[in-house]
């Protein structure tokens, strides 16, 4: 009986360390841990529609959905998730129109950086079901050449019954 106790003190003493060192395996001294980096992101606050507005909502595709990016479509204006803080952008160039407003190409300047998103909204538009966007990018771009690529999906969502 006392083997089975010890036995089973040794499990809970060496179940963390194991699962650390499971966690270590695959990544090589000197590898990057984008784990750590995607994880570390924040998320937008929750946002609110007015009745008449349709805004553009944009998920990062990672584990925690972090929200991105939104723009309503009377604005020209995106607010962007940049280093963890939330950013209003001007947008500088904006191309194929899809519905007034909403674009699947925009490009966006903010703190010394330029934004673009491209979106591929879904072949099936209705403005007042929603727009469904299943695959899209952000890429951010510093001064300096160096860039941030952000895989993203979301939706174009419009309050017209409040």
């Amino acid at each position: 009986m006392n083997y089975k106790k010890n036995a089973l003190k040794f499990s809970f003493i060496m179940m963390p360390i194991l699962l650390s060192s499971c966690a270590q395996m695959g990544t090589n001294q000197g590898e990057a841990n984008n784990t750590e980096t995607v994880a570390s992101l924040n998320t937008l606050p929750a946002q609110t529609m007015d009745k008449g507005e349709c805004v553009t909502f944009l998920w990062a595709e990672q584990t925690n959905r972090p929200l991105i990016y939104t723009q309503n479509m009377n604005s020209s204006n995106a607010t962007l998730l940049i280093e963890n803080k939330s950013v209003s952008a001007p947008r500088s160039s904006a191309e194929e129109n899809i519905v007034a407003g909403f674009y699947k190409k925009q490009t966006f300047t903010a703190n010394n950086k330029t934004i673009e998103v491209r979106i591929n909204p879904n072949p099936v538009r209705n403005i007042y079901e929603g727009i469904k966007i299943p695959t899209g990018v952000i890429t951010i771009e510093d001064a300096n050449g160096s860039r941030s690529i952000i895989p993203v999906s979301g939706m174009l969502g419009c309050n017209l019954e409040n």
